[in-house]
């Protein structure tokens, strides 16, 4: 709850199949009435269907709001850059996934995907998810 409270933004992915969508209301009706998310929840849709069996528009309605980034479904890339652990901007830069990846960082880091530099400090040692923070 703390994290929820302390945050500028939150991102929830929700999954386009009505019983995530349910329990995801469940849980802003929770967060909105401790007061911990206000009106800072971004939702991201992450497509895990090859077809639509919710629409876009359903899926906002479920939600109460609009969907900030919609990621697609491709399991064949997915797979790819979890069996060899190169994240999908670097394994495959100009796919449609990576680039709206690209944007929902920039979304959430308020820049333009690129990791945020370390003023002041040694040089970090990279983590797991600092791939996709960053250009190629």
């Amino acid at each position: 709850m703390a994290a929820f409270e302390r945050a500028d933004s939150v991102i929830l992915a929700v999954y386009p199949e009505i019983g995530a969508l349910n329990a995801v209301h469940a849980l802003l009706d929770y967060l909105n009435e401790t007061g911990s998310i206000g009106g800072k929840a971004a939702f991201v849709l992450n497509n895990m269907f090859a077809r639509d069996i919710l629409k876009m528009r359903d899926v906002e309605g479920a939600l109460g709001t609009r969907v900030a980034a919609e990621l697609p479904y491709d399991p064949f890339l997915y797979l790819k850059a979890v069996n060899e652990g190169v994240p999908i901007v670097r394994g495959a830069p100009r796919s449609s996934a990576a680039e709206r990846l690209v944007r929902l960082s920039a979304m959430a880091f308020n820049q333009g995907g690129l990791a945020a530099p370390q003023v002041g400090r040694p040089e970090a040692k990279p983590n797991r998810l600092s791939g996709l923070l960053r250009r190629s």
